[in-house]
C-alpha cells in the first residue's frame, strides 16, 4: 500500500499578537511604552587610560611648578615671590573649578538620591529629602509656600508623590517648555540666518548644551561642563527610555508651530528652521525628565 505524502507545511507568516487585557484600541501621541531599564557596564578601559593620563600631567605640573619656584627664588627672593604667588593663584582657580564640578556632580547624585527614596517605602527619609530639594526650587515656583506645605503634610507615601508631582513636578516641567520654546525661536532664527547648512548642527549643538544647563538650574542642579556633559549622556538615555509615538508623529512640530507663528513663516522658506526648533523643544522636554525626581507618569510632562 503506498502512503500519500503529508501536504507542504504553509510558510511561516508574521502574525500579530493579541491585545492585552484592557490595552487601548488606538495608540495616540499621548501614549508612552514602559521605561527601558539601562545597565551600568562600568569604567572601561578608556576611562582608565584618560585617569592615568590625567595623573601623569597632575604630576608633570606640580614638579614643574616646584622648579620653576625654586629657580626663580635661586635668582632673587623677590622673584620667587612673585613666582610663588602667581602660581598659587593658578593653583587657587584650578581648585575652585574642580570645586564646582564636583558640586555640579553631586546635585546630580542628590537627584538620584531623591528618586531611591520616592521609589521606596520609607517615609521619613524620603520626606526629608524631598523637603530640602523643594526648598531649594521654591523660588522657581507660582506658590513656593504651598508646595512646602503640601510635601510636609504627606502622610504616606502615595501622598507624597502626589504632593511632588502636582505642586513641583508639573510647575517646573512647564518652565522647561517655555524655556525650551525660546530656545527654539532663538534656533530656529539662527537657522535661518546662516548662510551655510553645515553649520545647522553647530548652532543646534551649541544651544541645545545652554538649554540642558537652563533646565538644570531650574531644577536646582548646578552642573559645570562635565557634569553638563554627564547630563546631556542621561537626558540621552532618559530619551532612549521613554521615547513615544510622539518621537515619530507630526503632533508636537504641529504644537509648536501653533505655539510660535513665527517658525510657521520659517518653515514655509526653510525647512530646517522647523526641525532645529523642534530638536531643542524636545531636548527641553527631556531634559526636563531627566532631572526630575520622579519617572515619568501618564501626560504630566
Amino acid at each position: 500500500m503506498t502512503r500519500i505524502p503529508d501536504p507542504p507545511a504553509p510558510p511561516l507568516r508574521p502574525q500579530l499578537l493579541d491585545p492585552a487585557p484592557g490595552a487601548p484600541a488606538v495608540i495616540d501621541s499621548g501614549w508612552q511604552p514602559p521605561v527601558v531599564a539601562t545597565l551600568d557596564a562600568g569604567r572601561g578601559t578608556l576611562g582608565w587610560v584618560l585617569a592615568g593620563v590625567t595623573l601623569l600631567l597632575v604630576t608633570w605640573a606640580g614638579m614643574a611648578a616646584v622648579e620653576l619656584a625654586a629657580s626663580a627664588y635661586a635668582r632673587a627672593p623677590a622673584l620667587g615671590a612673585a613666582a610663588m604667588l602667581a602660581l598659587a593663584a593658578a593653583a587657587a582657580m584650578v581648585g575652585w573649578g574642580l570645586w564646582a564640578e564636583w558640586r555640579g556632580f553631586r546635585s546630580l547624585a542628590r537627584v538620584d538620591r531623591l528618586r531611591r527614596h520616592l521609589a521606596g517605602d520609607r517615609l521619613a527619609p524620603a520626606r526629608a529629602t524631598a523637603s530640602a530639594w523643594v526648598a531649594q526650587v521654591a523660588p522657581r515656583l507660582r506658590d513656593g509656600a504651598a508646595a512646602k506645605a503640601a510635601v510636609a503634610a504627606a502622610a504616606d507615601m502615595a501622598e507624597l508623590r502626589a504632593a511632588l508631582r502636582h505642586a513641583v513636578i508639573v510647575p517646573l516641567a512647564e518652565a522647561a517648555g517655555q524655556l525650551g520654546t525660546r530656545a527654539a525661536l532663538q534656533a530656529g532664527g539662527l537657522v535661518a540666518l546662516c548662510p551655510h547648512p553645515a553649520l545647522d548642527g553647530l548652532i543646534v549643538g551649541l544651544r541645545g548644551l545652554r538649554l540642558v544647563r537652563e533646565v538644570a538650574a531650574l531644577y536646582g542642579l548646578r552642573p559645570g561642563t562635565l557634569a553638563t556633559l554627564a547630563l546631556a549622556r542621561r537626558v540621552a538615555m532618559t530619551a532612549a527610555g521613554t521615547a513615544g509615538v510622539d518621537l515619530l508623529s507630526q503632533s508636537l512640530s504641529d504644537a509648536l508651530l501653533q505655539r510660535l507663528p513665527v517658525l510657521s513663516h520659517l518653515a514655509a522658506a526653510i525647512p530646517g528652521a522647523t526641525l532645529a526648533a523642534v530638536r531643542l523643544y524636545r531636548l527641553a522636554r527631556f531634559s526636563a525628565l531627566a532631572c526630575s525626581p520622579l519617572d515619568p507618569k501618564g501626560g504630566d510632562l
